[in-house]
């Protein structure tokens, strides 16, 4: 087989799982390899990669029931038109590695890459690894994890702590700069809220109500407010009702900015956002989504706040009360020195190239 320097990267579904791939194949491009994606038909990535230039193929795919039904009949059927999908676009570009980097997406890709003799890698970026890369660690030539303790849940032989990869373009963008780029005004004390690329309705309602209860301190206090599609219309609506300070967005693709412009983070605690806050020394309230596989996101959470520069609020305890109390404690003793980059994240991605590259030998 001739040496394509292509690379395969299942991704999407999510931009935890989105985002880890772009920097990816951002890294593995600069090292003369044509990285394609593999993304569920109609996935709400699609317009990113577009936009980031990438090649990209389209499969059918859902998440696997959890329980025998007819969808789960349904999951079977697709997953054996994804695996026929996905081999025949393999024949065509012949490539030298498959990279899952995790959820249900990259099953039919391992497995039909494995089946056909290509060398395979699965990234699992949670604490706590989903049902598919613990099935699919099994079939892989290599696993990367982005916690140390997560080895324990693979194959030690073929596990390597690899870290999160994460986007280059969050890092070193001026402060006053973002305010100016997001309307926002220089002096305040900014708070950065953020659900995912969905949104999340309580955090957005429960940051409204808190923002009230906020005190004399709202003469300090602006937010950046990224809402979700669905929510976008209320919730600009209430800032102008409520007087908020600061600005409602539905979605913002330059997240650098947000992070440089942001004294405090309120959001959930999905890997790659943690990655990211990490890097960028950002101090954070993390309210991990309680509906996530195996409560990953609670996991992944209190790992960060045993570092102490992040808090955790557990979605059932979350009022305007809790949040108001918190985001004061903050405003009282946030501390804006320099953020030393923590450069084995920053380079994690190099790292994940490494083993995709270099893996085979």
């Amino acid at each position: 087989m001739p040496d394509s320097k292509t690379i395969i990267i299942a991704a999407g579904g999510t931009g935890g799982h989105l985002y880890p791939g772009i920097a990816l194949a951002r890294e593995l491009k600069g090292r003369g390899y044509t990285p394609h994606f593999i993304l569920r038909t109609d996935d709400s990535g699609i317009e990113i990669i577009k936009r980031e230039g990438f090649a990209f193929h389209e499969i059918p795919a859902m998440g696997m029931p959890r329980a025998i039904s007819l969808q789960l009949m349904q999951f079977f059927i697709l997953q054996i038109k994804a695996m026929l999908r996905t081999a025949l676009i393999f024949s065509q570009l012949h490539p030298d590695a498959v990279v899952g980097m995790g959820g249900y997406i990259s099953f039919s890709s391992i497995v039909a890459a494995r089946l056909m003799g290509i060398f395979t890698v699965v990234h699992e970026q949670n604490s706590i690894p989903g049902l598919a890369n613990q099935v699919l660690s099994r079939l892989a030539n290599r696993v990367a994890v982005s916690f140390e303790h997560s080895v324990v849940h693979f194959p030690e032989s073929k596990t390597v702590v690899a870290g999160n990869p994460v986007r280059p373009e969050l890092f070193n963008i001026d402060h006053e700069e973002a305010l100016k780029r997001l309307n926002l005004k220089a002096g305040k004390f900014t708070v950065l809220i953020f659900g995912g690329s969905q949104g999340a309705a309580k955090i957005n309602h429960v940051a409204l109500e808190a923002y009230e209860l906020l005190g004399d301190k709202k003469n300090v206090v602006q937010y950046l407010h990224i809402t979700g599609q669905k929510d976008y219309e209320r919730i600009s609506g209430e800032f102008k009702k409520r007087n908020i300070a600061g600005v409602a967005l539905p979605y913002l693709h330059s997240m650098g900015d947000a992070y440089a412009a942001c004294d405090l983070v309120i959001c959930r605690a999905g890997a790659t956002t943690l990655a990211e806050l990490k890097i960028l020394n950002k101090p954070a309230i993390l309210i991990p989504f309680p509906f996530a596989t195996a409560n990953h996101q609670e996991y992944n959470a209190r790992t960060m706040a045993e570092g102490g520069k992040c808090g955790m609020i557990i979605e059932k305890n979350l009022d305007a009360h809790v949040l108001a109390s918190a985001i004061l404690k903050y405003v009282a003793g946030y501390d804006k020195g320099d953020c030393p980059l923590k450069l084995p994240d920053v380079f994690a991605q190099t790292i994940l190239a490494d083993i995709v590259v270099k893996g085979k030998s």
